[in-house]
């Protein structure tokens, strides 16, 4: 439910707003899941945490008789109006069967994940996702945190494997969910905006800095503003600024 509240809540609607943002951010890792999974056309593929609908998109232009699936209506919205096949549920209790379980990013929030993984492999052939390896290893996550950390309200400790974005960070955690799976890790970038003033304005809109910033007075903000702009200098890029991102790939 927490979950589930948290995608339907503002945070889900910022999602849907900035989803071209998003995809653009995405698409190096994108293309390296797609190439990964290598969905094939004819297969009935179920994509789980499909959000604004951009894979369940590209992998129906791949011939993949594909239904999106994802606990968001205001993405859901977003994802059928651009086209998309999609249903509002829990992938942990998805009815039906597939010949590919398929995910970006959208397989880490289970609040039960090893039923969930259970009944997954129940309905399906194969799966393939990516999902984030350790924080630590993700500095397009730690580092803006790390700029702004004493200008944030204390943040919680982060749980060993409790649902989020880094649920799976531990390759043995992936095992226990998914026996026998293929696992590769690999290193790519995660793109924070078209320029240095788009980064700093999305950073306080969408992932680990804007949930913990959310609270902050806007001087206080104004402040982590300023640190980000000195942090994202350093990773312009002419494809705008792009900050190292480790991910596991995962196929049965």
């Amino acid at each position: 439910m927490e979950q589930i509240e948290y995608w339907n809540g503002p945070a889900g609607e910022r999602w849907a707003k900035e989803q071209q943002h998003i995809d653009a951010g995405m698409a190096e890792i994108t293309e390296l899941l797609f190439a990964y999974a290598a969905p094939r056309a004819g297969e009935r593929v179920l994509d789980v945490g499909c959000g604004c609908g951009t894979t369940t998109l590209r992998l129906a232009e791949l011939g993949c008789d594909v239904t999106g699936i994802d606990v968001s209506a205001p993405m859901l919205a977003v994802a059928r109006a651009r086209g998309a096949r999609v249903i509002e549920g829990d992938a942990a209790a998805a009815p039906g069967a597939y010949d590919l379980i398929f995910s970006r990013f959208g397989v880490m929030f289970f609040a039960d994940p090893i039923a969930a993984f259970a009944h997954l492999r129940s309905i399906t052939r194969r799966i393939a996702f990516v999902c984030w390896r350790p924080l630590e290893d993700n500095p397009w996550a730690s580092e803006p945190m790390r700029v702004a950390r004493d200008l944030l309200p204390p943040q919680p400790a982060m749980i060993p494997d409790a649902p989020g974005p880094f649920a799976f960070a531990r390759r043995d955690r992936i095992l226990e969910l998914v026996p026998g799976a293929q696992i590769e890790a690999a290193s790519s970038t995660m793109g924070l905006g078209a320029t240095l003033e788009e980064g700093v304005a999305d950073a306080l809109k969408i992932g680990p800095l804007a949930r913990a910033a959310a609270e902050c007075d806007e001087p206080t903000r104004d402040r982590i503003r300023d640190r980000l702009r000195e942090l994202y200098a350093s990773y312009l890029t002419p494809q705008g600024v792009r900050l190292p991102a480790s991910i596991w790939l995962v196929r049965t």
